[in-house]
């Protein structure tokens, strides 16, 4: 039965494995005796052929080898161990000794030179803060591309010699963005509209009506009827005379300036932050690059460390701003972007801004009046006022009068009127406040989005640049005190 054993155990496992892990296991069976003083001292050569290397491998951790090809007493063996160890030992007591000369090397020139180490991390906020607030005001000025004409690219902010601010640049893209992500989505003209009364337009109407020399031949109560006719048409049709998404856009970007004091006024505390964040994060960053000067001081490290923090600071701040979207706990912290955790009083200030300055009655009015699509309202007029197709002329002047009265006249009593039954102040604020968190950061992210990777390099270019000034700084001080160390040198031999 043993060949037949050996023949099956063979074939399944590989032979030189086999040898090997055997030739392990004597080894480690031997060590064991040799622990348990089983021999006492004796000599191993009886147990073992003199050219064998059973334990001429490494023993532990220790890359020594010991050849026990000849007989090796106890007190041998335990001789050769200790020497294992001592040797051990100071090569640990030299690492000790190293590192604690590193570190009194470190401290004596702390010592001699402070202020070449504590002037790091102050640099570094105050690079982190310049390089903040330059790109932050990269964002919003000039308003007007300023530089050599020489090449500029269609709606972006630099030129071969020359900028713009981001947002004056970029209005119209960033605006489109911000309006179909938000306005057009909140906001149902039919619906809004809706809410007004014909009668009481009609009625508010009349006034203005009867200036015109045709129409105020008319009885008052036809002129009231037609003109209540005329509203009804109007709600009833608004679609086809309004467009909101032109209104905002256009609103927004007439004037280059008007769309960065609307980021400015929605965004204060994020741009505040984004500023101020500069100095806080360079200051953290700025420890660690003075810890790297004291093990490793190269003045080449400092414009790559400066580059460093300016290009992590504002990538840091941006993400602050922004991320992330839905609050995350972490430990006691709850981390959620600054910008989404006011989300309330942000609907509220864009919401303001929006209905008081852009999306007003007077301009939805005139749109109705004189806008693109005001060939439906004059199709309109001429569907309720008596003899039009006769007298050509009155339609005409009745267009022109209320473009006059109304579209042109942000007092007329109907703008009251409208913007009271309208509401979209509260009307934006309510559904502004209950967007998403992927549809709330949309209202401000465009105007980084766009150029955020611009912000960003922008700020490690600043950072190296200033620490090239260090470096220079660093090279001038040290060599004004070597001069005076000299000096001093030559004035005590004169005086000895």
């Amino acid at each position: 039965m043993g060949p037949e054993l050996c023949s099956v155990f063979f074939s399944r496992c590989d032979a030189l494995m086999f040898l090997t892990t055997m030739r392990h296991v004597a080894g480690i069976l031997l060590l064991l005796l040799i622990g348990l003083n089983v021999f006492n001292g004796s000599s191993f050569t009886a147990l073992i052929p003199k050219k064998s290397h059973l334990l001429s491998r490494p023993i532990g951790n220790n890359q020594y080898k010991f050849n026990v090809t000849t007989s090796l007493s106890k007190t041998q063996l335990n001789a050769h161990l200790n020497a294992i160890t001592a040797n051990k030992n100071n090569k640990f007591d030299e690492i000790k000794r190293k590192i604690k000369d590193k570190y009194a090397a470190i401290l004596l020139d702390f010592k001699i030179r402070p202020w070449t180490y504590l002037s790091i991390p102050i640099s570094a906020g105050v690079i982190g803060y310049i390089t903040n607030y330059l790109g932050v005001m990269m964002l919003f000025y000039p308003i007007e591309w300023k530089g050599i004409p020489i090449y500029r690219w269609d709606q972006q902010p630099f030129g071969l010699f020359g900028w713009q601010g981001i947002v004056p640049a970029r209005r119209v893209v960033m605006a489109t963005r911000i309006v179909d992500v938000t306005i057009t989505k909140l906001l149902k003209i039919s619906e809004i509209f809706g809410m007004l009364d014909p009668n009481k337009l009609a009625e508010l109407l009349l006034p203005t009506i009867n200036k015109d020399s045709f129409l105020k031949l008319f009885p008052n109560i036809a002129l009231s009827k037609i003109l209540t006719r005329v509203s009804r048409e109007v709600i009833n049709n608004i679609e086809k005379l309004v467009d909101i998404k032109d209104i905002v856009v256009t609103g927004l970007t007439n004037d280059p300036k008007i769309l960065g004091e609307f980021f400015q006024n929605v965004a204060k505390q994020e741009l505040r932050f984004l500023i101020d964040s500069g100095f806080g994060f360079g200051i953290i960053l700025g420890v660690l690059q003075m810890f790297q000067m004291m093990l490793y001081p190269a003045n080449w490290t400092l414009p790559v460390s400066g580059a460093l923090v300016g290009y992590v600071t504002n990538w840091i701040a941006l993400k602050w701003i922004f991320e992330p979207l839905n609050p995350v706990k972490v430990g006691p912290f709850i981390l959620h972007g600054m910008f989404l955790k006011r989300q309330m009083q942000v609907s509220r200030d864009f919401s303001v801004y929006i209905a008081e300055n852009i999306l007003t009655s007077q301009k939805v009015w005139k749109q109705i009046l004189e806008g693109s699509k005001s060939a439906e309202f004059v199709n309109i007029l001429n569907k309720n006022i008596p003899f039009s197709s006769s007298i050509g002329s009155t339609i005409a002047a009745v267009q022109s009068l209320l473009v006059s009265e109304i579209g042109r006249n942000g007092n007329h009593p109907v703008h009251y009127y409208t913007t009271k039954t309208l509401n979209l102040k509260n009307t934006l604020i309510n559904r502004m406040s209950r967007l998403s968190p992927a549809q709330f950061e949309q209202v401000l992210h465009p105007v980084f989005q766009e150029d955020e990777l611009t912000l960003i390099i922008a700020g490690g270019v600043l950072g190296a640049f200033s620490g090239l000034l260090q470096w220079w700084a660093n090279v001038y001080f040290d060599k004004q005190r070597e001069k005076k160390a000299k000096l001093a040198a030559s004035q005590a031999g004169n005086a000895a």
